[in-house]
Parts: C-alpha cells; structure tokens; sequence
C-alpha cells in the first residue's frame, strides 16, 4: 500500500500535467504565439505576515491584530549571464525573426509556479486558480518602448512582478506565538519550593536564602521569553523559527544611557541597539530550539532562551503605568495558511537542490505586547526577611541594624505580596 509520500509524488506528477508541452516538444509553427525563454528567475518568494497582540497583567490576553496578507515576489535580472542567460537571448531571437519588427509588446514564458493547497486563501480569485493545484505562468516583457534585443543582455534592467492574496482570517487555528515577560530585581526570592521530604542539602539551601544578604542594588531585569506553537505537518520537522527582532520601549528618549543596560542570551552578553525614531532598545536574530518531539497531527513547539535584558538606576520605570514589546518572528520554509508551491523552468523541469533557485516560503510573525508594570511587580515573590548591610563597614553594625529571625513568620512578609514560603518552612 503506498506510504504518504508516494502519494505527495504522485500528486505533484499530475501536477505537472498541467504544465504545458515544453518549448522542445512544440512545433516551430509561424502562427505559434507563444515564446518559451530558457531563463532563470533570481528569485522567487512567498511571504504570509501574521499580526497578533499580548497583554500581561492581572488580565491576561492573546488575540489576533488585523488581517494576515500574503505576497508573492518574482525578480530577473536581464543579465545577460546567470539569469537571462545567452541561450533565453537565442530562444527570443529566433521567435522575433518570425515575428517581424511591428507587432507591438512581446511576452517570454520562462517557467510556472504550481501552488497547491491554497484553499484557505484568496489566492483562487487573485490568480484565476481552479482545483487543488493551480499553475502561474511566469511571463515577463522581452519587447517593448523600453526593451529590445541588446537590452536584454545589457545587465542594466530587471523584471520585478508582486502579487498581494489574502489567507483566512481562521488561519492558523491556534495563535502561534505567546510573550513571556518577567521582572526581576536584587528583591526577588528566587526560592524552590520545598516540601518534608525534600533533600537535606535542598533546606539547607533555601534556610540560608532566607537570610540572604541584599547589597540593595539598584537594578532591574526584564526576563523575555518568545514560545511558538506551529501547525501539524506532514513529513519531516519543520525548520526551527527564528526571532528576527524584539524592540522594548525606553521610557525616554533621554533616559536609560547605554552605561546603564546589558543584554545577556543563554548566559551570553549580546549586542543591543537604540532606535532613536520609535525610542526603543532592540536586538536581532535569536534562534529557538524545539520542544518535545510532536507526534502524528500534533502542533510543534518551540522557544527562545531567556533575554536578560539589565537596567541600572529603572527609577523612571517604577514611575510608568505600563510598557510596550514588540516582536518578529520568521518561520522559515513554511505557510501558516497551507500554502505549497514548486517551481518549474521553460522546459517543464522542476528547480531543486543544487539547480536554480528553489521558491522561497516563509511565514512571518509579529505581536505587540503590553506589560502592565504595577501587575508585573506585584507578581513577583519577594524575601520574607532580609539583612540590611553596609559594604564599607563589613558588618551589620555600622549601620545599627540587625535582622533577627521573627516569631511570626506572617509578620516577616512584605506588604505587597506574601511569599509563599511561610506555607513550608515552620
């Protein structure tokens, strides 16, 4: 019985059916029309944008943010060499010739795009489509006002062609990406949770945490991490996606001076950037690793590691009510609306893996999220007790203050939240 992908084979070999007879294979008739030139597009792309938003607070949100669209982009350059190559210049010669100098504009077919599976886009109206596989003929002008013969070859005109489509509002249909966003300062209890059986090294641990020693630092960290959740798919895993850029809104254009922020990725400090024109911090090229492997007709997971982006002197962010991230996320070699295309040449030859350019599918994500600052503080999980200390001193003394471990533990616990430590240490 034949597996999936004999089946995906056999489909595309009737997709090709639909390709008219190569340029070989047509008579050299002097009605014929149509021109076939053995050129090679530089490139040819499909890009679908997703847009979503985000809130983090009490209330949490994820939602969807305007339309997604879609684009498809073709570009060759008349060269001369690689791309319309001297043999596409033979093959219009030669139909010119029978042609005559006065029949007006003339068109070349180099190649087809056949798409399948867009049935969840608009793609059917925008290209005439019918069917589960549609073909695009690649046309572009070898004859016009501002074309001709020598031209062609000149290297100094290149033929660009875009389409817009739309996918459906329902694709995907589940939202793909969540924002996480911690804040973090010298404050934070950063304690396990414990329980009677744990391990006697693991109390001993969280007991001296308990008195930690705070140098009262002032210093805040924003801790940023990007999930994606991506369709099912046949066949093998999907290229792992990769954050192109995040961008965290500066309170100021004057404040937080660059002495003043650190970004760490994976325990690496990395490059950060200011973009004075949408007074943001940004930073660029992040790549995820994937979770749990996904089983038949399961969505894959994937995410970032931990940005650690520092902030020293964040008064002004203690003033703000909320902030803005935005962030891009591109999903290399994939249509989230389902979308598949090939590419053949004038002959009917389908470009692959070391012979021309392939066409280039890529699904960009972007989402805007709010943090809700005075929400953010609030869930952190602070010190039931802290020891007050003067470094130039070298002891507790100096500055007439010694913590002593409080017989009511509920009392030790910060007014803003209580740590839910006193629930395990007795």
């Amino acid at each position: 019985m034949p597996g999936r992908g004999d089946r995906r084979r056999s489909l595309w070999a009737w997709a090709r059916t639909l390709l008219p007879p190569p340029a070989a294979a047509r008579p050299a008739a002097s009605s014929d029309t149509a021109i076939f030139a053995r050129a090679v597009p530089e490139s040819v792309s499909i890009e679908e944008t997703y847009r979503f938003e985000q809130e983090i607070s009490r209330n949490r949100f994820v939602g969807r943010a305007g339309s997604p669209s879609g684009r498809i982009t073709i570009s060759l350059p008349y060269d001369g060499y690689e791309y319309f190559t001297r043999q596409a210049l033979s093959d219009v010669e030669a139909h010119l010739r029978r042609r005559g100098p006065h029949e007006g504009d003339v068109d070349a077919l180099v190649g087809h795009l056949v798409l399948a599976n867009y049935q969840d886009t608009d793609l059917a109206d925008v290209l005439e489509l019918s069917g589960r596989y549609g073909v695009l003929p690649l046309r572009l002008p070898v004859r016009s006002p501002v074309l001709d013969v020598p031209v062609l070859v000149s290297d100094r005109h290149e033929y660009h062609r875009v389409l817009e489509y739309a996918p459906a509002q329902s694709r995907p249909e589940i939202i793909p990406i969540e924002l996480s966003v911690e804040l973090e300062d010298p404050d934070n209890a950063a304690l396990p949770r414990i329980n009677a059986a744990s391990d006697p090294s693991t109390l001993d641990d969280v007991a001296g945490k308990i008195i930690e020693h705070v140098q009262f630092k002032p210093r805040l960290t924003f801790s940023l991490t990007v999930r994606l959740t991506l369709p099912p798919r046949h066949g093998r895993a999907p290229r792992a996606p990769i954050v192109r850029r995040v961008a965290v809104e500066r309170p100021t254009i004057i404040s937080l001076a660059p002495s003043s922020l650190r970004l760490r990725i994976d325990g690496h400090d990395a490059d950060l950037q200011h973009n004075p024109v949408n007074r943001s911090l940004e930073w660029f090229d992040v790549r995820t690793t994937p979770g749990a492997e996904a089983g038949e007709g399961e969505p894959w997971s994937f995410h970032s590691p931990p940005m650690l982006l520092e902030v020293e002197q964040p008064g002004e962010l203690f003033a703000r009510q909320e902030i803005s991230v935005e962030v891009d996320v591109e999903v290399p070699g994939q249509l989230l609306s389902g979308v598949d295309a090939r590419l053949f040449d004038a002959c009917g030859r389908q470009y692959r893996r070391g012979r021309g350019n392939r066409p280039t599918l890529r699904s960009t994500i972007t989402t805007h999220c709010t943090v809700v600052l005075r929400d953010a503080f609030a869930r952190r999980l602070l010190s039931p007790y802290l020891r007050a200390a003067d470094q130039r001193a070298g002891h507790d003394d100096a500055v007439g203050v010694r913590a002593r471990p409080p017989t009511d533990h509920a009392a030790a616990v910060p007014a803003t939240r209580r740590s839910p430590l006193h629930e395990h240490v007795r």
